[in-house]
């Protein structure tokens, strides 16, 4: 009877033993685990202060972290499924990752003896010396194409007039920026970074694991001036945003809430959110994360998937490509757009909320809005798409929002391209019937791939400052499909940040954000940049939820009617409540009631 024991438990806790009402966390296994044990072994469990219990949980978690690759292990679909038989000048992913998977098993067991050993009071050295060979795999271009250095690599593209592209940072000096996958800007103007050098995947004898790496920017310069490693020995970070006074990190199958609870800027506190996302293909693996202006985040999933994903309200499972809803406050996730996604890579929202999802290998780019359905199964059926794309495939896509760059780019959409264009498009969304079209401007970015071939734009973003960065994976091999998953000419040492600014137009002042106040964070609700009404709405996330609404139905209520601006900021106080999971009658009423259709 685990029943009447956990009751008692959750009434005597001050502290959630839950991480959605439903799965224990580790207050929750460190509370029930003494009660299991009495029931399986008629005795008083060992205390866990004992030093030699610590012992004998260090090593089962050790043994636990391998048994997960192997049993969890990522890129199944390249091992078992579909594409593990391709061969690559004879050599098949089945053969190469299939001796990776016996390495697994033999260090799984070499921890199980630990375990043993540890727990029979004796000391014992850990050696993984016994591992079985895995062959070396051939590559399928024979000549590597050489990198040529960040600044060199500036020589070779070409911006729009007035546009100045400089080298934030490059491998050369900060030998941890390699293969950036994903950036934000935090409330304190950072820049973090997913780093995945790894990239596709850990193998069993992996010594420079993926990193969530930090940013600290020079504010006369916009460079870096310093990188830290927040968190280290990860494996295929392909998405994060920022929660309350942490982070959450996408780590099939898991989705982890990281935090540094000692000030040190390290991670030294995690929590599972998510468990059962699927990644039968790390180029598809949940990716994009990113948060509606009502605080839920949206995390895309690409095919070859079967995600199962269980919540308090029951499993939530998908087949192949899907884009889900999920709301970390209340633990609600759904999907919510079920669709023949390859790999929807790109997500991004624009100034009333539209949801603008670009499906990467494609570059197809839709209006989200016109998902509008609920579907308990299947998908949706084709969609028109609001752009027709110069090229495919893109990685990250941005609505540029700055006024550091002139008033007719303003609300333009980037795109990034990796392949036939390697630079990044430029279009112009304007409203058409219900929806959206776009039309293709001069490119933001363009290169000489010829002289400049490893160059892959990957990501863009608007800084505190106005300005923009965007991440260049700088990879020779780009595709699963194309190329063995351990081709030797998949790259793990390059990655480069740039920043371009616009020439005769001021910077903007960064706004303060970080430890303000709750009326100074609202009065940034009124901002036309998007990133800054974003990161004020992250930062009110941390101050208590009552105060907040408090504070923001007094804001709203003095709010200028004859302002422009009205009807959005009328939008934005809504979104707020709807963040902190408050109901406001009479303000949703009003804003439905809004002559703005928007």
């Amino acid at each position: 009877d685990l029943f009447t024991p956990s009751k008692e438990l959750y009434a005597k806790a001050k502290q959630p033993l839950t991480m959605n009402g439903v799965h224990l966390n580790d207050d929750g296994d460190r509370a029930l685990a003494p009660v299991q044990f009495k029931e399986l072994f008629g005795q008083d469990a060992y205390a866990t202060t004992d030093p030699q219990v610590a012992k004998i949980r260090d090593a089962v978690l050790e043994k636990n972290v391998q048994w997960h690759h192997r049993y969890r292990t990522v890129d199944q679909y390249n091992i078992y499924g579909g594409r593990s038989r391709i061969a690559y000048e004879g050599v098949t992913n089945a053969f190469i990752l299939g001796q990776e998977m016996a390495q697994r098993d033999v260090k799984t067991a070499n921890r199980d003896k630990l375990v043993w050993a540890v727990a029979k009071g004796s000391t014992m050295e850990l050696k993984d010396d016994n591992l079985p060979t895995v062959d070396l795999t051939p590559p399928n271009r024979k000549e590597a194409v050489p990198y040529i250095s960040a600044e060199e690599a500036i020589k070779y593209l070409t911006l729009p007039k007035n546009c100045k592209v400089e080298l934030v940072a490059s491998e050369e000096t900060f030998p941890e920026l390699v293969n950036p996958v994903q950036m934000n800007f935090d409330t304190k103007g950072r820049l973090w970074i997913a780093a995945w050098p790894t990239y596709p995947e850990t193998s069993p004898t992996t010594k420079n694991f993926d990193k969530l790496l930090v940013v600290d920017l020079d504010p006369k310069t916009g460079k870096a001036a310093k990188i830290t490693t927040f968190a280290d020995g990860l494996n295929c970070p392909t998405g994060f945003q920022f929660y309350k006074d942490g982070v959450l990190v996408m780590q099939s199958p898991d989705l982890w809430w990281i935090r540094d609870t000692d000030g040190d800027g390290k991670a030294d506190w995690k929590e599972r959110m998510l468990h059962g996302l699927d990644a039968a293909d790390s180029h598809h693996e949940t990716n994009s994360i990113c948060y509606e202006p009502g605080g839920a985040v949206y995390l895309s999933d690409g095919v070859f998937h079967r995600t199962n994903v269980e919540t308090y309200d029951g499993p939530v499972r998908n087949t192949n490509g899907a884009i889900y809803r999920y709301e970390p406050l209340t633990s609600k996730f759904e999907r919510h757009i079920p669709y023949g996604f390859a790999n929807p890579h790109g997500r991004v929202f624009d100034y009333w909320g539209n949801d603008l999802v670009t499906d990467a290998t494609g570059n197809s780019n839709y209006f989200g809005p016109a998902f509008s359905g609920h579907l308990d199964t299947g998908a949706h059926p084709g969609m028109e798409q609001f752009w027709k794309r110069p090229s495919r495939p893109c990685p990250g896509t941005a609505i540029l929002t700055s006024r550091h760059f002139p008033d007719d780019w303003q609300g333009d959409f980037l795109n990034t391209n990796v392949i036939s264009i390697q630079g990044i498009f430029r279009a112009k969304i304007t409203d058409e019937g219900s929806g959206l079209k776009g039309e293709t401007l001069e490119n933001l970015v363009s290169t000489d791939i010829a002289k400049n071939p490893n160059f892959r734009p990957s990501g863009i973003t608007v800084a505190p400052d106005g300005s923009l960065y965007f991440m260049d994976w700088s990879q020779m091999l780009i595709g699963h499909l194309q190329h063995h998953l351990r081709d030797p000419n998949r790259d793990h040492q390059h990655g480069r940040l740039y920043r371009i600014t616009y020439e005769g137009r001021p910077l903007l002042e960064p706004k303060k954000i970080d430890g303000q106040p709750i009326a100074a964070l609202l009065e940034l609700l009124k901002e036309p940049e998007n990133d800054v009404r974003l990161r004020a709405k992250i930062e009110l996330s941390k101050h208590d939820a009552k105060e907040v609404t408090e504070g923001v139905k007094a804001w709203a209520n003095q709010l200028d009617e004859k302002d422009p601006k009205f009807e959005h900021n009328l939008l934005e106080a809504l979104w707020v409540h709807q963040w902190h999971n408050v109901v406001n009658l009479d303000l949703l009423k009003r804003v439905l009631k809004s002559p703005e259709p928007r």
